[in-house]
């Protein structure tokens, strides 16, 4: 079962080809980027503050064959009006796809992407009103 991850979805949406060549393990100038680098450690404490918003959901992170993540999540699912669920797994076709957080309530799933970024200001906006701060969602 092929893994399509959040870089290539974002990739094949902005030119198809690169998919191709990033599955195919062409090298990318990216590879080498500190800052990149930098950025995805920093995602993995913005992860660990996001699990934390939700005490006594199930982390199927450690599960990693995608049959047997998929069967867990149906599982749960199924199984319960309300879950939280973290490194839920979706199948379509050949693909499997991991989500960072689903939350089921009723009838009803939510799908949250963690998601750590920079943020870049402007000297003129410091002294603008609260209304225009950087807030985060956590």
């Amino acid at each position: 079962m092929k893994m399509l991850t959040k870089s290539d979805f974002k990739a094949c949406s902005e030119c198809p080809t690169r998919l191709h060549y990033r599955k195919s393990g062409y090298p990318s100038a990216k590879d080498e980027d500190e800052y990149l680098q930098f950025l995805a450690d920093g995602g993995f404490m913005i992860e660990f503050l996001a699990k934390a918003r939700f005490p006594g959901a199930h982390d199927l992170t450690a599960i990693r064959e995608p049959g047997e993540s998929f069967t867990r999540t149906r599982e749960l699912l199924l199984g319960n009006d309300e879950v939280t669920i973290f490194e839920a797994a979706a199948n379509h076709e050949s693909y499997h796809a991991r989500i960072d957080i689903l939350v089921k309530h009723d009838r009803v799933l939510s799908l949250i992407e963690v998601k750590s970024s920079s943020i870049e200001t402007d000297e003129e906006d410091e002294h603008e009103d609260d209304e225009n701060d950087a807030t985060s969602p956590l």
